[in-house]
């Protein structure tokens, strides 16, 4: 997913982040991978689907923040942007009342399903050549595993490539990406702080 970006224009990349340095450039792709990707995967590959789409969901609130700062309406915004739904036939509005619904109810009833201002989307997992079964009264399917498997890496792409179009953003980026709890920096202090107790 994606390519390398040439970190020449960023400055002072935090320690935690230089094992993603490479002789062609910065490794976005496996950074994103490994902060993000590797725990959604192993969640979905031991059928643990619900787990796996509300840690999916906490990456785009993160992809946002970096791209958009911290708005009410980053995630949505993100969606827009990078994430082409017309194939699954929802919107990034219906995406986010799932997110809010899962996120903080455990349940699919978001306030504005429940106004009916928002369609009410019911998560389908079944293989991304399949479709769907129509789902029970006023509801829509949502494509998880063609939106994990098919759109959402096509939309991280569109979105790294952007780093190389616009370098200023490499340096947004990087001081974002610092204000985040990711598994990069975690890792890096828990082995530290271990190789320290071990001595």
């Amino acid at each position: 997913m994606g390519e390398s970006v040439d970190p020449t224009s960023a400055k002072a990349i935090p320690d935690y982040l230089s094992m993603y340095l490479t002789s062609e450039g910065f490794n976005f792709p496996r950074l994103i991978d490994d902060d993000f990707f590797s725990a959604i995967k192993l969640l979905w590959n031991a059928k643990k689907y619900i787990s796996s789409l509300t840690l999916l969901f906490t990456a785009i609130d993160t992809f946002g923040f970096i791209e958009f700062g911290a708005q009410n309406n980053s995630f949505i915004q993100w969606l827009d942007e990078y994430g082409d739904l017309r194939s699954i036939n929802v919107t990034s509005r219906e995406i986010w009342e799932l997110r809010n619904s899962l996120l903080h109810m455990t349940n699919l009833d978001s306030y504005r399903v429940q106004s009916g201002s928002v369609e009410r989307l019911i998560p389908a997992f079944t293989h991304p050549s399949m479709k769907t079964l129509p789902p029970d009264g006023n509801a829509k399917n949502f494509h998880v595993s063609q939106f994990l498997l098919i759109i959402l890496p096509k939309g991280i792409e569109k979105w790294l490539t952007t780093y190389n179009q616009k370098r200023e953003k490499i340096q947004q980026f990087i001081y974002r990406y610092d204000t985040i709890v990711s598994e990069a920096r975690m890792g890096k202090y828990f082995n530290s702080s271990a190789g320290r107790r071990s001595r």
